[in-house]
């Protein structure tokens, strides 16, 4: 695999040519490969987003998931929408799962290891974790 970044206007991400095939394979400007090499996960960045665009694919390029690095919600006074959480540190387990560290806003000091799983096809960060209860 060779991994072969693009700036594609303001996002910065890229492609993976795999050379035992000839196909070109989406990817991010930074590509992991799980331990088996079944999925790879890519981070693609907008420039003026503070966080990045998260991808877990398929060894055949098939999108599985797509999220942030960070966890928006709404502000209670005016409904804007703000940072609650930061996901940092994407790594791969020995046993083939994602993970990452998730950051409270409000309680840098505290941290928690998340775990991507798939309930049903459906993707989320796993266990649960409530930002408002640290307020």
């Amino acid at each position: 695999m060779h991994l072969i970044r693009k700036s594609d206007d303001d996002l910065f991400t890229g492609v993976l040519l795999d050379s035992a095939s000839g196909l070109i394979l989406p990817a991010g400007k930074s590509v992991t490969f799980a331990p088996d090499h079944s999925r790879y996960f890519a981070r693609a960045q907008s420039d003026g987003v503070d966080g990045e665009d998260w991808y877990l694919y398929s060894r055949t390029g098939l999108r599985l998931w797509r999220g942030m690095s960070f966890v928006s919600a709404k502000n209670g006074k005016d409904g804007s929408d703000f940072v609650a959480a930061t996901l940092e540190e994407p790594h791969w387990s020995a046993t083939g799962e994602l993970r990452a560290t998730f950051t409270c806003s409000v309680d840098k000091k505290s941290t928690t290891v998340l775990t991507l799983t798939a309930r049903s096809g459906v993707w989320a960060w796993q266990p649960k974790v409530d930002c408002s209860a640290k307020r």
